[in-house]
């Protein structure tokens, strides 16, 4: 994503950092709104690196951006209970946990290669659907389990157990 006015290519970690400190957290305090972070996936096979090894591998890749995810999750909060005291901390929608369970889960209703397009990085239907459900859980507080699938795409189902699908939003 570009920065805006003009300038261009991606903000550094710090210039993030810096941003939601400064902006979105008082922005968000103003509004009186609990915002819900969307953490992401690894890449289907991770993803090579020279300047983050630990990217070599779906897990590693995930591990870094779940720590990321908590650590932005950690300064919007600080940024906005300096704003307005007693504020919640934002919701985390852990798309990212949903496909480490199917990850590893051998016996998983779809394959975890069924999760992605072709260029292993973006979610095809099952992914997407995937992310769906987790973000019904945590919008609605409801388990999405119960939902029924309109489109019958034989790779997804939801009669798999509720610990899949239903999960920790913290």
């Amino acid at each position: 994503g570009g920065r805006g006015r003009g300038d261009s290519g991606p903000l550094n970690r710090a210039e993030s950092l810096l941003r939601l400190r400064e902006y979105y957290g008082p922005a968000i305090a103003r509004c009186g709104s609990q915002p819900v972070l969307y953490s992401t996936w690894g890449r289907q096979r991770g993803q090579v690196n020279a300047n983050a090894p630990e990217y070599a591998t779906f897990d590693g890749m995930l591990r870094c951006l779940t720590d990321g995810v908590r650590e932005y999750s950690a300064v919007i909060h600080q940024s906005m209970a300096e704003h307005v005291g007693g504020v919640a901390p934002p919701r985390l929608a852990p798309a990212g946990k949903a496909f480490s369970l199917i990850h590893a889960d051998r016996e998983a209703i779809v394959h975890f290669d069924r999760l992605y397009v072709a260029d292993e990085s973006h979610p095809d239907f099952p992914g997407s659907y995937l992310v769906a459900l987790v973000f019904f859980a945590v919008l609605t507080g409801r388990s999405p389990v119960r939902i029924a699938l309109r489109y019958r795409a034989p790779a997804v189902s939801v009669k798999r157990p509720v610990q899949l699908f239903w999960l920790p939003t913290h």
